[in-house]
Parts: C-alpha cells; structure tokens; sequence
C-alpha cells in the first residue's frame, strides 16, 4: 500500500448534488468540512447542478463548485449536451414503458456521458497535474466505457451493481475496456464488490464503507426528548420511522403488508422523497397503525429531527448486499433498528445486538414479528461507539484511504 500524503485539489464529482437529502449530501459536507481543516482546496463538480440549501453550506466551508461545462463545443460540453438528450429520452420512455428494460438503458448511457464530462471538466479547471478525483455516486455499469471517454484517471463510488444490461452496454462496455486502467472502484460491501467484478473482471475494486462518522453524530437524550415536539408529535405509541426516498434498492411494499398484520399500535413515521402514493395508502388503511408523513427532501436538521423523534427505524431492503445508509446513519445517531437481513455480512454482524432485531428480507410475517416484539420489548440505544464497530470511517480516514489509492494508481505503469 502507497502511505504517501496528499495536498493535492480534492475534487468531487456528485450527479445527485441537486438534491438535499440522501447518502451523498452527508458525504459532502462531511469531505468539504475535512478539506477545509486540511486547508486543502476542494472542488464540487456537479453536471446536474446543486441544490441552493447544499451549496451554501459547501461554500461556506470554502468549496467552489463547478457547474458551467465551459461552452457546448467544448469537449465536456459536447458529452454533457449529449447526456442530457438521453436523459430526455429516458424521461419520455418511461411514462410509457416504465417497466421495459431497455428504458432504463438510456438512463445509464447518460449518467456514462455525465460523469466522463464531468472527470474532464475536473482536470481543466484545476491547476494541479493530477488533482484526486472522486466520483462520489457512479453509475451502476458502463465503467469502462465512462472512465474511457474521461481519458484521466479518477476513482469512482459504486453503491450498487443491480442493473440489467442489455447489448448496446455489453458493447460499449468492450469497446471501452481500456478505460478501465484509468479508474479504480470503492463498494460499500464485499456483495456489491462481487458483482462488480462478475461483470467487469478488469476493474479494480476495494471495499470500504461509504457511511461516514460525524463528530457530533450521536443524538442525547434531552434532544431526542424535544424531537417529536418539533415535528408536532404527542406522546403516545412507540413511533416507527421510514427514512428517505423510496429508491428501487428499498422494499416498501413488504412494510406495507407487514403493518396490515400487527395487533399491537404503533404510530408509523414516513419522511423523505420520492414516496410511493399506493404503498402510502395501503399502509394508512393498516388498523393499528398511525401514519405521519413528511413527504418532502430532508436537510441535516429535519432528518436529525425524525431520527431523534424515532422510537426505532426499519431498514427493508431487496436481498442484493447493498450498504444502508439508513441504518449506518441509525447506528451514529443512536437510533435502534428493525433491519432486513439483505446483507447477509451485516445481518450476522446485528443479530444478538441489544439495539437491533433482523427480520428475513421480503418477508411480510417476519418483519411483523420483529415489529410486535420491539413495541413490547423496546430496543437499547446504540452506544456512541457503535459507528466504529460498524466499520464506518471518519472523513479524514476517507481522503487518506483515497489518496493512498489515487498515488497507487499514478505509480502503476501503463
């Protein structure tokens, strides 16, 4: 392993920047705060712009961030103008065809373009040589053919690998094969790292957590004890939250059925966006349960709201070993949970915790089980030391581990 240190520009590349709530949001304040004590020079490339609430707060931690592609004739233009045709595309196919694989194909082919314009972009507007380049939210496939069209060396996040791909991808895919030198991928589980791998034998994958550890994380109990008040909350039945949108990854439909089972009343808390109106009124025809819900994008202070209002937090995810940022964020913030077992790594790692109870993954009665016994028998709180035991690494480890790779990957000849 390379220990050489780094003061090179950190430069992050985030497509979802434009919205405020997620996984990605933390992680870049998170990074901006720990370049800014590093009084090192970062960066915010955003090819879908970025949400007016986030990028105050980036810029206040001495952030530039970069939208302006530089022209439509510029290199990063062309493939930018090109991404967002496709996206059009995407958008118009799936009213009409939302359940045919072949829509979704356009989806990936533009995030492909978006981030190869986005890696170019990075390298001109930065001084430095070879300034560390992250794409913190990558597409699901077309790695080879992204990093190819890039044609400067970055590393990119890969938090799923669940996509179908059809023959325009496998062929892009070959055609761009030797793009794949130029890049290095991180997954969150050793799950999604295997599947990456089954697909692109070529890429370089290392396994390390996304969810990071704050500071000042770990919700106390007079906060907690104020939290439902500020969301309008009385006293009352244990309160269950659903936190953030409802992405492919998540199972709300098995929450759904599960709730229609229980005897025992529970108040259930929904916040984020997108939701799923059905799933919605299926659960709010449930007859011991009480929906709240906060259709809405999350900032830092309305999530910490509904995690510290929250009794306990489900995690229900599809079985595809995919990182829950959910549950990482439940862990430092001291929050218990009812969690899928769809990491079978992670499940093994909660069972027999004091703070946790696993339920079998998309099945109705074992997460109605688990609900009953946790209303009756309340969940202990994490301890605040639980985010380390759950692997989950500080921002400055972060850049560490990500400079030690990026200095690898210039060492290395060809």
């Amino acid at each position: 392993m390379c220990d050489e240190e780094s003061s090179r520009p950190l430069v992050l590349i985030e497509p979802y920047a434009s919205a405020l709530s997620g996984h990605w949001t933390k992680a870049l304040i998170l990074l901006a705060r720990e370049a800014a004590r590093q009084r090192r020079t970062c960066l915010i490339v955003a090819p879908n712009g970025v949400h007016e609430m986030l990028a105050e707060e980036l810029i206040e931690n001495g952030c530039v961030i970069v939208q302006d592609a530089g022209g439509r004739m510029c290199s990063a233009g062309l493939l930018i103008s090109a991404g967002s045709g496709l996206t059009n595309v995407h958008n118009a196919l799936v009213r009409r065809y939302p359940d045919r694989a072949v829509t979704y194909q356009f989806l990936h082919f533009a995030r492909a373009l978006k981030e190869a314009a986005a890696v170019r972009l990075a390298s001109r507007v930065t001084a430095h040589p070879s300034p560390m380049v992250l794409i913190l939210t990558a597409n699901e496939t077309l790695h080879a053919f992204s990093a190819s069209l890039s044609g400067r060396p970055h590393l990119r996040y890969i938090h799923e690998a669940r996509c179908h791909e059809g023959r325009a991808i496998r062929l892009a895919e070959r055609f761009g094969a030797r793009g794949l030198s130029l890049t290095h991928a991180f997954c969150p589980t050793a799950g999604v790292a295997l599947a990456v791998n089954a697909r692109e034998p070529g890429l370089k994958t290392t396994v390390m957590p996304f969810g990071l550890a704050g500071e000042v994380d770990y919700i106390s109990e007079s906060e907690r004890a104020g939290a439902a008040a500020s969301l309008g909350i009385g006293s009352g039945t244990p309160i269950a939250s659903l936190v953030g949108g409802w992405w492919a990854s998540k199972d709300m439909a098995t929450v759904a059925d599960a709730v229609h089972r229980l005897r025992t009343p529970m108040r259930l808390l929904v916040a984020g966006q997108p939701l799923d109106d059905r799933l919605l009124d299926r659960m709010r025809a449930a007859e011991n349960v009480e929906l709240i819900i906060r259709h809405e994008q999350l900032s830092a202070g309305l999530m910490r709201a509904v995690y510290g209002a929250s009794s306990f937090t489900i995690v229900s995810r599809h079985p595809d070993g995919c990182e829950s940022g959910v549950l990482l964020d439940a862990g430092a913030y001291g929050v218990p949970v009812v969690t899928s077992d769809h990491d079978p790594e992670l499940a093994t790692k909660l069972r027999g915790q004091s703070w946790a109870r696993v339920f079998h993954a998309g099945d109705p009665e074992s997460l109605a089980e688990a609900l009953e016994w946790v209303c009756r028998e309340a969940l202990t709180r994490p301890s605040p030391s639980t985010s380390r035991e759950l692997g989950m690494l500080t921002p400055g480890e972060m850049l560490r581990r990500l400079d030690q790779e990026m200095t690898c990957r210039e060492r290395k000849p060809g």
